[in-house]
This record gives C-alpha cells, sequence and structure tokens, in this order.
C-alpha cells in the first residue's frame, strides 16, 4: 500500500504584532524621492508612521549625532514612541542612527545610546531592547545577514509574547546599490515578518 501522510503543525504560532517606523524623508534627507518611497512602502505594508522633529539636533557629521544630540534624539523618540505602545515590550531594529553613539571616540563599544533610550522607555513603563548595526536597513548588509528582516526574525523565535517592533532605518538602502524595486520588496516582507512573527511549516507525518 502506498505511505499515507497526515500533516501535523509543529510550533505554530500566530500572534499579531504593531510595527511602527520613523519616517526617513524627514530632517537632513527630506527630499529624497527614494525615501519618500520608502516611507510610502512601509505605510502600505502596514507599517505606523512616527515623525520624529531633527531640527536643532546636533550633528557630529552629516549623518550621525553628537553625543550631546544623542541625548536630545532619544528623549524626542521616547515622548514619540511611547504613547503608541500598548504592550508590555517593545523591540527597536535599526542603524548607525544608534549604534554610532553606542562607541566611544576610543572604539569601545559601550552601548551608551541604546542605554539611554531603554532607560528613558523604562521610566515610562516599557520594557525596551534594541538591535543596532551600523551601515543597516531593509537590504543594506543582506550579504552579512544583517538586515532587518533577519534580525527581526531572529528577535520573535525568542519571544512569544506578542511585542511592538519599531522600524528606524532606511536611509542605508538609498546608497546599497540595490534596485528600488527590491528594497521596496524587502520592506513588505520585513514588516509581514515584523507583524505576524515566526510561522513554522507544517510537517508531514507518516
Amino acid at each position: 500500500m502506498p505511505h499515507q501522510y497526515t500533516r501535523v503543525a509543529h510550533s505554530v504560532h500566530i500572534r499579531m504584532n504593531r510595527v511602527f517606523h520613523i519616517v526617513t524623508n524627514a530632517g537632513e534627507w527630506q527630499g529624497s524621492e527614494i525615501l519618500q518611497l520608502i516611507d510610502e512602502r512601509l505605510i502600505e505594508a502596514g507599517s505606523n508612521p512616527i515623525f520624529v522633529d531633527w531640527d536643532g539636533i546636533e550633528m557630529d557629521d552629516p549623518d550621525h549625532f553628537t553625543n550631546s544630540g544623542a541625548v536630545l534624539f532619544a528623549s524626542r523618540l521616547v515622548d514619540k514612541v511611547a504613547p503608541c505602545v500598548k504592550t508590555e515590550t517593545l523591540h527597536v531594529i535599526t542603524d548607525s542612527t544608534v549604534d554610532y553613539n553606542d562607541w566611544s571616540e576610543n572604539g569601545v563599544y559601550t552601548r551608551e545610546s541604546s542605554k539611554n533610550i531603554i532607560d528613558a522607555f523604562r521610566k515610562r513603563g516599557i520594557t525596551a531592547t534594541i538591535d543596532a548595526i551600523s551601515g543597516s536597513g531593509f537590504v543594506a548588509r543582506a550579504v552579512y545577514n544583517e538586515h532587518f528582516r533577519k534580525r527581526v526574525v531572529s528577535h520573535l523565535t525568542t519571544t512569544p509574547l506578542q511585542t511592538t517592533i519599531l522600524l528606524m532605518g532606511g536611509w542605508n538602502d538609498v546608497t546599497s546599490g540595490h534596485p528600488i524595486t527590491r528594497i521596496l520588496n524587502a520592506i513588505a516582507s520585513c514588516v509581514n515578518a515584523s507583524t505576524n512573527g515566526v510561522r513554522s511549516r507544517p510537517l508531514l507525518k507518516q
């Protein structure tokens, strides 16, 4: 007789996380057609936009904060994001927006910027975690498996509870060399993974 198989659900966990993103086409970068497309695709994919005021934040170079600028940015970021978080936890996926100031001038990894943001959220009753890698984005650093979707999925495999995801990046994708179609497709995939969590495929049992 031919073998008969039945489908057996294996470690399937369905949840709906809330996903937000920081608007990229703003501040020093406002006016970029590609960033506008990135922001629009994020919304189309189901992410909720959050606008942070970049004016008056001291910059170390055109793309990165001074340490005092990072403190001011952290305050503005938390003020905007905290009221949107309806879960006990928040996970932030980002780039050098945070990671640049996580390093001392001597190249020592201090996590100073991440700690400031985490502490500020803690005062609002939110347990935040931050995953910041310089140069990364929705496709940027994908060759090293450091793109946003990969990191979101890795985090969600360790977090069974519903959470809130904040995506803060996209600027590095503009100069990544990838075509815009790939960037936009990667955004949709990332938001979908962030929203629905991890779903494993059913196994065939003999």
